[in-house]
């Protein structure tokens, strides 16, 4: 029985391997095309092997595009989105686990249904709000409108209904009041949860074309999806310089996956959720 389990565990070891190399491929198909001529981009799109390390793609990245500006765009974007975020759906998460109020499943219920509302049927309303809010074409015209996010709020407040009332209870027997518990208490334990909401929210800004298209209008302003989708046009589809830019863009998502990998798996067996982005 032993050599069966080991025999097992040894089979399904490959295969996760197998299914992470096939995952891994298009990156790094991605990455020795950024370093490939532009004529033998697709002339050696079967080729596994780097043919050339031509490092000029990058270099005219910099010099033709303002990529460092939508680099810094996107930067500011994503960490603004992902504090304002961030801090709602702890809050409310708090409040839909932990307190007792009229209408308490109602708000539960109904920003769950919110999910189920496609984003594309939104655009026109919310356009028309930040229009009317002279919010076109500025950093808070992105991030406001998707800073409530129903999926954040469910996450939180499945972990937060982990953490023990009693715990609270106890603090409240000791004077404690309710903000102090929220930044002594729960904080501190939600901290996987927080990481992973982190890593997801970050990744859901940075990797946003649709919404920050409609609302930016100048090109100073351009995130860096927007900056990239820009370079494939109908007459003139630089791919050399997409290529770069894409692994360029896919760098600062991986660092910070890489930092707050063991809180976002915490995170995910705790609330025993399977999410997919």
């Amino acid at each position: 029985a032993r050599s069966w389990l080991s025999i097992s565990r040894v089979l399904f070891a490959l295969l996760f391997i197998l299914l992470a190399a096939l995952y891994f491929i298009p990156f790094y198909w991605m990455f020795i095309s950024a370093l490939r001529d532009p004529d033998r981009i697709f002339a050696d799109a079967g080729v596994f092997y780097p043919t050339a390390f031509n490092f000029s793609n990058y270099l005219r990245l910099f010099q033709e595009r303002p990529f460092l500006q939508w680099f810094g765009n996107s930067l500011i974007l994503t960490i603004a989105y992902a504090f304002v975020a961030l801090v709602i759906c702890t809050m409310g998460g708090y409040a839909l686990a932990h307190y007792r109020f009229r209408g308490q499943n109602v708000i539960f219920l109904a920003a769950l249904g919110s999910t189920m509302v496609p984003f594309y049927l939104l655009l026109i309303p919310l356009f028309l709000i930040m229009v009317n809010t002279r919010l076109i074409d500025t950093y808070p015209g992105v991030i406001l409108p998707l800073a409530a996010t129903p999926f954040g709020l469910f996450f939180m407040r499945q972990f937060m209904s982990g953490i023990s009332s009693e715990l609270l209870d106890a603090a409240r027997v000791d004077g404690a009041s309710e903000y102090r518990i929220f930044w002594s208490i729960i904080l501190p334990l939600s901290k996987p949860a927080m990481g992973a909401m982190l890593i997801l929210f970050s990744l859901d800004m940075w990797n946003n074309l649709l919404w920050p298209l409609i609302v930016m209008r100048s090109d100073s302003h351009f995130p860096l999806a927007v900056g990239i989708a820009s370079m494939v046009n109908v007459y003139n589809p630089e791919y050399d310089l997409l290529m770069a830019a894409s692994v360029l863009a896919t760098l600062p998502m991986l660092i910070l996956f890489l930092l707050f990998q063991r809180q976002f798996i915490t995170a995910m067996t705790a609330t025993g959720l399977l999410v997919e982005k």
